[in-house]
């Protein structure tokens, strides 16, 4: 599977942007975030790529921000590298708590 975070506004700023998809969802297919996550953002061009993630800029649909969006490839890295998963979700949880206190 894929999972995605939208964080840190590019150009400046941080945090979780406003209204990220979960993609921990029991019952959220892959479609379904896809689907979910492409209501809200449109994806633009890569800026980043690494062994299990790529980051793309993209753009909140409601308000035109810019954020980087890194796209994990879960399968990837739960196959190839014990315990990553739970290092991006804790990456995830320390943009969101620094996105609370700004």
């Amino acid at each position: 599977g894929i999972g995605a975070a939208v964080a840190g506004g590019v150009g400046g700023g941080g945090g979780i942007a406003p209204g990220t998809p979960s993609f921990r969802q029991a019952n959220a297919t892959p479609l379904r975030q896809k689907i979910e996550f492409e209501k809200k953002y449109d994806l633009r061009e890569l800026i980043g790529r690494g062994s299990t993630s790529v980051c793309h800029r993209c753009v909140e649909r409601s308000t035109g921000v810019e954020w980087a969006c890194k796209v994990i490839n879960k399968r990837k890295v739960s196959s190839n590298y014990n315990g990553l998963l739970e290092q991006f979700q804790n990456e995830i949880e320390v943009l969101m708590m620094l996105q609370q206190t700004y």
